[in-house]
């Protein structure tokens, strides 16, 4: 049983980005399967309803059957079985730290862990993604980036929005340094890093000078070639 995990850097599944649709399409295709169900889980907002209705709007013009997975407004008394009915699960951005505090309260953690182990594709942006890896790059703390950890399913740490907040390289840099982070996968925006099993398979792009960087010790900085969609 194949076990994938597409990490996004940023963007998806959001109607105030349609220049990055094609990530959504990349998402859907992941069920290999025409029309799949796919859930939301926008725990990372607090279930907002404005990120619900970009959701909702996003998959408007897909073919698909979307559905929600919220914790203030519980879909079903039974969440691991509506969970394990998906073809497909997206998580949305927002405060990792506190996603994963509501996660293992719920016992979502252990849904999802089953989820992935029958094959049922899981993937995510910002804190959607970070969630997957050993460690990460975050703003869950008064908003100024931190290392906090994840579920470490996948054993390297995530870095997101790498080109697309100022900060991320040199914070990066400095966590590695200290021995706060390892071996990171930095995303840009735009792109989105797809796992089968526990390697990386290939990094998909929406625009061509979007990608993902293997960082290092000692200034170790390798970009990942990318394959531009549309």
């Amino acid at each position: 049983m194949t076990r994938t995990i597409f990490a996004i850097g940023g963007g998806a599944f959001d109607s105030d980005q349609p220049h990055r649709s094609a990530l959504d399409r990349y998402v859907l295709s992941l069920a290999n399967k025409s029309n799949p169900k796919i859930c939301l889980i926008p725990t990372a907002t607090g279930d907002s309803l404005l990120r619900i209705a970009r959701f909702n709007k996003a998959v408007e013009s897909l073919e698909c059957q979307p559905s929600l997975c919220e914790l203030f407004r519980p879909p079903s008394a039974d969440l691991e079985d509506y969970l394990l009915n998906q073809d497909v699960i997206y998580v949305s951005g927002g405060s990792t730290f506190n996603m994963l505090v509501l996660w293992r309260a719920w016992g979502l953690d252990s849904i999802l862990r089953k989820a992935w182990e029958q094959g049922i594709p899981l993937a995510g942006t910002s804190a959607g993604a970070n969630c997957w890896f050993e460690r990460c790059s975050t703003d869950s703390f008064f908003g100024e980036l931190s290392v906090t950890p994840g579920m470490g399913w996948l054993p390297f740490d995530f870095c997101p929005h790498y080109d697309e907040e100022e900060s991320r390289h040199p914070t990066l840099r400095r966590m590695i340094d200290a021995g706060e982070m390892g071996r990171t996968l930095a995303c840009d925006g735009g792109a989105g890093c797809h796992f089968e099993n526990l390697e990386l398979k290939c990094v998909i792009s929406t625009r061509p000078d979007a990608t993902a960087y293997w960082v290092d010790r000692d200034g170790y900085h390798e970009k990942i070639a990318s394959q531009v969609i549309s």
